[in-house]
């Protein structure tokens, strides 16, 4: 975090200073043309401030090439850093909520005579993610693509943000600055697909069976295929409310 501020403070002084050589330029454009509207121009005071708006005006455009390239070099840094920080965070945070489910688990195992399979199976099924506890997190992850277009405005926000949400999560500074590595290609740690890959664990009702192909609607009396054993590919939503007839087959 205090590299990011001193990367926002180095950008916020060229932003002056460009907005410096802005008023410079200005100020001495405004001296030539009153000299060209008075139009005494042969007098020597007069030569003096035009001399002198001149060579401002040489000063700033030299000037201005240096700012201008650090200016250009600092917000591509400043989105890299927004970008770097906001996935650092997020990940943080999904494994936070990763390992708060895992906890709310296994503190429950033992209701279930130390099934897990069944323990997991059951939360799956209320739909966990939902649940209060888990709102900070939620409130939590922040977006990896800048909110404002001003590279300055957008870093500045997403670390107060941090802060903000870091005390909400009750950790410490440290806490809230650790490194963290990647989760596996596929999905952010501590979020479900959209969809995953289920196997039936025994032959399915006829409405089930009726929606996923294995069934005629049309005729009620015929028997549905056998699908004990069959895998299918269910959305999130469908496999918890079914989740009782099914379990996940690992990816």
């Amino acid at each position: 975090m205090i590299e990011l501020k001193k990367l926002v403070k180095e950008a916020q002084d060229v932003a002056d200073e460009i907005r410096r050589l802005d008023l410079m330029e200005r100020d001495a454009n405004k001296v030539l043309k009153e000299v060209g509207r008075t139009g005494d121009i042969e007098v020597s005071a007069t030569q003096r401030k035009v001399a002198d708006a001149r060579i401002r005006l040489d000063l700033v455009a030299s000037r201005r090439r240096y700012v201008e390239s650090e200016d250009g070099r600092l917000a591509a840094a400043l989105r890299i850093a927004y970008r770097e920080e906001a996935t650092r965070w997020n990940i943080l945070v999904a494994q936070a909520k990763s390992a708060m489910a895992e906890e709310r688990i296994l503190a429950n195992v033992k209701y279930w005579n130390g099934d897990e399979r069944e323990c997991r199976k059951y939360f799956d099924g209320i739909r966990m993610f939902e649940a209060p506890i888990f709102y900070d997190y939620d409130r939590s992850f922040f977006p990896e693509t800048p909110l404002f277009p001003d590279p300055i405005k957008a870093l500045e926000w997403l670390t107060r943000s941090i802060e903000t949400r870091r005390k909400a999560l009750g950790w410490t500074e440290e806490q809230a600055a650790r490194v963290t590595t990647a989760p596996p290609p596929g999905r952010p740690a501590g979020e479900e697909p959209k969809e995953i890959l289920v196997r039936a664990i025994e032959d399915l009702p006829r409405p089930i069976a009726e929606q996923l192909g294995l069934a005629d609607p049309k005729k009620p009396r015929q028997k549905p295929l056998p699908s004990a054993g069959k895998t299918f590919t269910l959305p999130i939503a469908q496999y918890r409310a079914w989740a009782r007839f099914f379990e996940r087959v690992a990816a």
